[in-house]
């Protein structure tokens, strides 16, 4: 059945690689990708529409035999089909002789570049992600093309300095000293005062 409802088997997977394979190594076919390759470059290099548009030239006649739609939405769905077989040894070296034949493989200079980039914007990624302290930022750690952050001392504010009690009623401070009291055994009211205040009272 046609629009996408196929099912295969790993044998007709196999055998569609096979298919797929003997007409992309024909002469006509491979002349034509050669002079596209020589203008744009090969596939796994610079993908473009024209190596699509070439490739669905076999593409077109093979696929709907083994259910799938022409066009690149029946490429899609064959590619979805076949996933299934991924795990597979045979259609593993099958696909990758594939994509050898139509240019799509990288060199192992290329396959390097780009995991090296790969890791590269992860690290990136994962460091844009930490909070500062993480990052290292604060702790006096150079990353590469940032300065070394030099960590700011503690500030002890004037509630945790401690002070005589005899200076304490400096600048308007309550004195922690006893009010002194007059002959009667009474605290002078300006001086509690400021202390009652000072507690909430």
């Amino acid at each position: 059945s046609t629009g996408g409802g196929a099912r295969l088997t790993l044998d007709q997977a196999v055998q569609m690689q096979r298919e797929l394979y003997a007409a992309f190594s024909e002469d006509d076919f491979r002349e034509r990708l050669d002079e596209l390759e020589e203008r744009v470059g090969k596939a796994g290099e610079n993908y473009t529409k024209e190596h699509t548009d070439l490739f669905l030239t076999v593409q077109d006649e093979i696929l709907p035999r083994y259910g799938f739609d022409r066009g690149q939405r029946g490429v899609i769905q064959m590619l979805k089909e076949v996933a299934q077989f991924n795990d597979d040894e045979q259609f593993q070296r099958n696909r990758a002789t594939l994509n050898e034949l139509l240019g799509l493989t990288r060199t192992a200079e290329q396959e390097k570049g780009a995991q090296e980039a790969r890791q590269e914007a992860s690290a990136s990624a994962a460091l844009a992600s930490q909070p500062a302290g993480a990052r290292g930022e604060g702790l006096g750690v150079a990353l590469p093309g940032r300065p070394v952050a030099v960590p700011e001392p503690p500030r002890i504010t004037e509630h945790l300095s401690w002070r005589p009690a005899s200076m304490m009623n400096l600048g308007g401070m309550p004195s922690a000293a006893p009010a002194p009291v007059d002959g009667e055994g009474r605290g002078h009211a300006e001086t509690t005062r400021p202390l009652r205040v000072a507690n909430g009272i």
